[in-house]
């Protein structure tokens, strides 16, 4: 009897064994499919494998966003290797391989965010951050490391930054994100974000919508020379035609508004330094953009072409 049930026990653990190899393979197999059907469009300007493309290239998936709670995309870059993110708070600036951060391409839906002209030099960084969309309506972003200046100009001699949003999808489907950052020092400014964004079909096969918003706030520190108070509000929406397999057209619209205010005696000390006393400090930054894009697929070819118009207002500065 004792015989009998240690073949038994034996011949379940086997089964059992069997079971998990299985199990471990197919797992694995999915892992190997995921990582060879990695598709990337920065490189090259058209979508081909990761392990193709020429360039060292980095890609966060919705999915690694989504594992940690990160409040927008400047703080998602922090994980990327390669990528430098200066400053802090409403300050921050981004860079790649240690080249300055006007040697950075960023775009949207692969088209550039040319924000950088209306800023002078006087005005802190960080203000390009702030028109970039919000961390729910990103289904990915491409890093690329190393010169692209022959694709995107001698502007990209450090790198590209790519942030791919989320496509219409054939079903409703939405997401509301509230954040939170209570400082634990005291004189800190605390920050608070909602995020929105819905997409879905219209007609069906044919036309669909999206739409996104955001509000951003960060208290003004109480520490001399520390971050000023800043507000952002955002949102945007976008119609996606398809007639057919081949063509798709889509029109986009996005509105967004950044403030910033220092006050004497918070951010900005009394202390008069020069010929002047010290004043508050307020500026204000406004942003609208139109565009029009058609991607196309005519056989073996891939076409990507649009139309954009970029609205910048600083009105502190004079500046259109």
């Amino acid at each position: 009897m004792l015989n009998k049930i240690t073949r038994k026990s034996l011949l379940t653990l086997s089964v059992m064994s069997g079971m998990f190899s299985i199990a471990y393979a197919a797992e694995t197999k999915t892992q190997e499919l995921n990582q060879l059907e990695t598709i990337v469009v920065t490189a090259s300007g058209f979508e081909q494998d990761i392990k193709k493309a020429a360039a060292s290239i980095s890609v966060l998936s919705q999915e690694e966003i989504n594992k940690k709670a990160y409040r927008d995309i400047t703080d998602a870059l922090k994980d990327i290797p390669g990528v430098i993110v200066t400053g802090g708070g409403s300050s921050s600036d981004i860079s790649i391989r240690g080249m300055g951060s006007a040697y950075t391409v960023i775009m949207v839906d692969g088209k550039k965010v040319n924000t950088r002209s209306v800023r002078p030099n006087s005005d802190n960084s960080g203000i390009e951050q702030g028109w970039l969309p919000n961390i729910g309506a990103i289904e990915r972003i491409e890093v690329i490391r190393g010169p692209m200046s022959g694709l995107y100009g001698s502007d990209a001699m450090g790198g590209v930054i790519n942030i791919i949003t989320k496509k219409n999808t054939a079903q409703w489907t939405g997401s509301i994100k509230l954040d939170t950052t209570l400082q634990e020092n005291s004189k800190s400014g605390h920050l608070y974000q909602t995020n929105a964004y819905i997409a879905g079909p219209l007609i069906a096969n044919l036309l669909s919508f999206k739409a996104n918003g955001l509000y951003s706030q960060r208290d003004e520190d109480e520490i001399y020379g520390g971050y000023k108070e800043q507000k952002i509000r955002a949102g945007g929406a976008a119609l996606s035609l398809t007639p057919n397999d081949q063509h798709t057209i889509d029109l986009d619209y996005q509105r967004s508004i950044q403030n910033r205010n220092g006050t004497v005696g918070k951010s900005i000390s009394p202390v008069q330094t020069g010929r002047n006393p010290p004043v508050d400090s307020l500026t204000d930054y406004y942003r609208t953009e139109y565009s029009l894009t058609h991607r196309g697929q005519l056989g073996p070819v891939e076409t990507h072409s649009y139309i954009q118009r970029e609205e910048n207002e600083n009105p502190s500065r004079n500046m259109e």
